[in-house]
């Protein structure tokens, strides 16, 4: 009874689910195999997560993706914690946007992962979008490594035990202020990371500029660095930072 209950057909759901943690679609083989369900149970599962639009189908690529109830979800998320660092950062991130037009964010963190809690989106076409509310694994991008660089020895260590992250990598992200990302978490994708501090200089959170390669590694590459690396100090002294 135990086996076929209700709350393991719920547990099987949400499992299915959480594959889309640290991926943005999904064959049906591949959530099966990193869920340990048969395919069978996963097909009759995102039937039903399908018909409630929780998940559904990628046209071109028909593999499997998050639906729109999950960021309808999101955005009904209890936000209060953040209100005065998306309030301080606003004005700021938008001033970076409009000058380079690519994707500007900010992240907290969330365990293991970095999560997005304010973003202004490029105009452009060709983009990544990454919604309010999406989670990410630290091991991956520029903003990842700002948040490992400054966390606990052990922690770190624990978060990123299985990868090939040399610790070396963190002191330079302390030492030059950002951290850069050049096709970790994505292929193309170019990302550079800057740390926003609180009052008493702990790190609350992580400002990122990113973009496709194609136009984000040119002339103005030294000048995206700096001006995201001003733009985190920036919001820092509006939540009472003093740097030195």
């Amino acid at each position: 009874m135990e086996k076929n209950s209700p709350t393991r057909s719920v547990e099987r759901a949400l499992e299915i689910l959480e594959c889309f943690l640290d991926e943005k679609e999904l064959t049906l083989s591949q959530i099966s195999d990193k869920t340990n369900l048969s395919p069978s149970t996963v097909h009759r599962i995102i039937a039903t997560l399908q018909s409630k639009h929780f998940i559904e189908r990628n046209p071109d690529t028909k593999k499997i993706i998050l639906g729109y109830k999950l960021n309808q979800l999101a955005s009904k998320l209890p936000t209060e914690t953040y209100d005065e660092l998306k309030r301080v950062s606003y004005s700021h991130i938008l001033k970076l946007h409009e000058r380079y037009n690519e994707n500007v964010r900010v992240f907290v963190l969330d365990g293991e992962y970095k999560l997005c809690i304010a973003v202004v989106e490029s105009t452009r076409s060709l983009r990544q979008i990454i919604k309010i509310g999406e989670r990410h694994l630290l091991i991956r991008g520029a903003a990842g490594k700002v948040f490992l660089a400054y966390m606990d020895a052990k922690h770190r260590n624990d978060v990123i035990k299985d990868t090939r992250i040399d610790d070396s990598v963190f002191e330079k992200v302390i030492e030059k202020g950002y951290a850069l990302s050049i096709g970790e978490r994505e292929e193309g994708l170019v990302g550079i990371a800057s740390p926003i501090m609180d009052s008493q200089g702990n790190l609350v959170a992580v400002l990122s500029l990113s973009g496709p390669s194609v136009r984000f590694v040119n002339e103005e590459m030294s000048d995206k660095i700096n001006d995201t690396v001003k733009t985190a100090l920036e919001i820092s002294k509006g939540l009472g930072y003093k740097s030195t």
